[in-house]
């Protein structure tokens, strides 16, 4: 009888989180997210999915990780898209060149511009918006992207 009460306080421990004869409860870590407007909304802030799906219109290979303090996002329902989105990765120059330049081609961006050596500049307009990408290579050999949106 006693194994049973026991048992039974011990499941009830471990179901409502509380602390005691397990040990502490396992609390899942804190999400932070940049700070906002009171009128935005900020998806959860894993990988690329804090941007939301008002962004899935511009490609950023995988191996690229978004910078959340140098990134700035400004978005409403009704308003353009603004936004200064800075990703940094151990993936070669040529291949973010090569991966931006055909998915922004297969998403409706056509290329206005290229130039650049050192840091590549593309523009690219879509209806009302233009896009910035400046391709680089960062401090520690990393390779730097920077996407920047807004209105035209």
């Amino acid at each position: 009888m006693k194994r049973t009460i026991l048992a039974g306080v011990m499941a009830a421990a471990a179901l409502c989180g509380c602390e005691g004869v397990l040990g502490p409860a396992a609390r899942p870590a804190p999400v932070l997210a940049m700070a906002q407007p009171p009128h935005l909304e900020v998806p959860e802030r894993t990988g690329n999915r804090w941007l939301g799906t008002q962004f899935e219109d511009l490609p950023v290979p995988a191996e690229l990780t978004l910078d959340y303090d140098a990134s700035y996002v400004s978005t409403s329902a009704h308003g353009p898209r603004v936004a200064d989105l800075r990703y940094s990765g151990n993936t070669a120059l040529t291949d973010v060149l090569s991966y931006t330049q055909q998915s922004m081609t297969r998403l409706g961006w056509r290329l206005t511009s290229l130039a650049g050596v050192a840091i590549k500049r593309l523009r690219y307009i879509k209806g009302d918006e233009e896009c910035q990408l400046l391709i680089r290579e960062g401090d520690r050999g990393e390779s730097v992207l920077v996407v920047r949106i807004y209105p035209r």
